[in-house]
């Protein structure tokens, strides 16, 4: 049905097309097959779109220019990459889509290792390997939770596959056990790290600064491509339970097998009130080992 109304109204040669929630009664497999007839239309016909909507992932693979409304008021607007990592707008984008997006170009495809390296304004990033061809354009969510910060190159080896030279672009507000550092690596990044850390490596604006980025995370990717995600574990202490709960925000459905389950639970994490899970409140994971 939308590719029947969206071509009906192709027909009559408009200036501008106004499309307000288009998949929002969509599942995933549709929502899927019109996402890319939607950019299609946009990038063949040069027709400008003005697209509303309330899914994130929706904006990270068609937005090019983005406006945030609040209550009727324009919050931000900008670029969808400069609006995602302004670290004055966490509120408003969401704790789990707070980061950098990315448009990065697919160089060669590494079977052998199951990865995909990527061209970023002649920086190499290497992803989950993606079914798109060489030269064609992928757009990257990078969390910022995924950056850690290094004032210098580690001298040996290192299990971190993406590394990028940035610099240091503002500070956010330091309060809490962590603080939002934007950066400028060609394009905004966001990291979020401790207290503790921007205290020990005295992080300053104007500072050039490594940004190691973790593996990119198979959720980003999965929503990349609109793809639903479901996390699951098997019995476990609350170390492993806890780690997963911590994943939930970003998933559609979790299946934990409760650490209440273990007789001999060796940590203290997650709790249990009344069917709803609750995290700790303490740095890090939150888990404690027990002392008997």
């Amino acid at each position: 049905k939308q590719r029947v109304a969206l071509g009906r109204t192709l027909l009559t040669s408009p200036k501008l097309l106004l499309m307000d929630e288009p998949l929002a009664a969509l599942d995933a497999r549709r929502k899927t097959e019109i996402i890319p007839f939607i950019r299609k239309v946009e990038q063949e016909l040069s027709i400008p779109i003005i697209y509303v909507t309330h899914s994130m992932s929706e904006v990270l693979q068609l937005v090019d220019t983005m406006v945030i409304l609040k209550d009727g008021k324009v919050v931000k607007y900008g670029p969808v990459g400069k609006v995602f990592s302004d670290i004055q707008l966490r509120e408003a984008i969401g704790d789990e889509h707070s980061g950098a997006v990315l448009d990065t170009t697919v160089l060669e495809h590494d079977t052998e290792y199951g990865i995909t390296r990527l061209d970023f304004m002649g920086q190499g990033l290497s992803v989950p390997i993606q079914d798109i061809s060489p030269g064609q354009p992928l757009r990257v969510h990078i969390h910022s939770k995924d950056v850690s910060l290094a004032t210098q190159l580690p001298e040996g080896l290192t299990s971190v596959l993406n590394i990028l030279k940035t610099k240091v672009r503002k500070i956010g507000e330091n309060v809490g056990y962590s603080v939002d550092i934007e950066l400028d690596a060609g394009r905004p990044l966001l990291a979020t790290i401790t207290r503790k850390s921007l205290s020990n490596l005295n992080i300053r604006p104007g500072q050039s600064i490594y940004a190691f980025i973790k593996a990119i995370r198979m959720i980003h990717v999965a929503r990349s491509h609109n793809l639903q995600v479901m996390i699951g574990c098997m019995i476990e202490s609350s170390i492993s339970i806890t780690a997963a709960a911590h994943l939930t925000p970003l998933v559609d459905f979790a299946d934990l097998d409760g650490h209440l389950l273990v007789s001999n639970d060796p940590y203290r994490g997650v709790t249990l009130d009344q069917g709803k899970l609750v995290l700790p409140d303490r740095p890090g994971i939150g888990v404690l080992k027990r002392h008997n």
